[in-house]
């Protein structure tokens, strides 16, 4: 089955073939509706790039990134665990953002943070980086 020109047609994968036959036409016909308007959504979708900046930082999304530094560093994933989720609490009670942290702050949980933390605490690096082997 293939999306042709905004519709559904067979196609000669075997694989989406039984997909096809798994489905009744009225399920298959939902999900086309369903795609054409995610397609509408998303071909007028206008990105804030201010809100989204924004709300990355507050969202604590390089929380992933700390655990990946700290697991880097030789810290098991289950500990590394504890003390971003530690280093968060933190933040929230401070109203901090985890890359305002400092170094100080960073520190008391885990010795094993350096200088070199900030950079994978960088939001911009965050959003970039996106496929976590980028970071090994």
């Amino acid at each position: 089955m293939k999306l042709w020109g905004g519709r559904f047609t067979k196609g000669e994968d075997a694989d989406m073939t039984s997909f096809d036959n798994s489905l009744p036409t009225s399920k298959l016909l939902y999900i086309e509706k369903m795609l054409l308007i995610a397609k509408k959504i998303v071909s007028t979708l206008k990105i804030n790039r201010v809100k989204l900046q924004k709300a990355v930082k507050n969202g604590f999304l390089n929380a992933t990134d700390l655990a990946d530094y700290l697991v880097k560093k030789g810290r098991p994933f289950r500990d590394a665990h504890t003390v971003v989720g530690q280093a968060v609490l933190f933040a929230e009670k401070h109203q901090k953002a985890l890359e305002d942290l400092t170094i100080e702050e960073l520190k008391q949980f885990d010795q094993i943070i350096d200088e070199d933390v900030y950079h994978y605490l960088n939001i911009q690096e965050s959003i970039h980086k996106g496929i976590k082997k980028e970071m090994l």
